[in-house]
């Protein structure tokens, strides 16, 4: 992602991390955040990590990542498709998705905790919850936010 004014040419791809006027990309620390790593893989992945360690601005998480960028504290930053999807930030800058093939999977999920069978009414709170979920509402809510399904 960049900011729309930013003159960074993303029609270039990955490739844009040589570009220029690209001094400072953001990415979210790879030891902490998903996005991280399967930016850094994807780095590796097109030979241009070592080339572009230096511009490298680290931030703690995938959040701090795009303020870098919307700040202009970096000229882009890797962040997800569902952040760019989101309200606040889809008009804010420009994207390019990486290809699947340069990163390993970055898979989400979610469980109902041990906790949630303490009583009849947390327990049956909870399935409700993990049964909507799973529901084609919120399944066409995740994949309008870049999310697809895995089985």
């Amino acid at each position: 992602m960049d900011k729309k004014d930013s003159g960074v040419d993303l029609s270039k791809g990955i490739k844009v991390v040589l570009d220029e006027n690209v001094k400072k990309i953001a990415i979210p620390n790879w030891d902490l955040a998903l996005y991280g790593k399967a930016a850094k893989e994807c780095l590796e992945y097109y030979k241009l990590w070592d080339k572009v360690k230096s511009k490298l601005v680290i931030g703690e998480n995938i959040n701090q990542a795009i303020q870098f960028a919307q700040t202009g504290a970096a000229d882009i930053a890797f962040v997800s498709l569902p952040l760019i999807m989101h309200e606040n930030i889809k008009n804010t800058g420009n994207y390019y998705i990486l290809p699947d093939e340069c990163h390993s999977p970055v898979i989400h999920g979610y469980v109902m905790l041990k906790h949630a069978n303490t009583d009849k009414e947390t327990y049956e709170t909870a399935k409700r919850f993990f049964d909507f979920m799973k529901s084609k509402e919120v399944k066409n809510i995740l994949k309008n936010y870049g999310f697809i399904e895995v089985d």
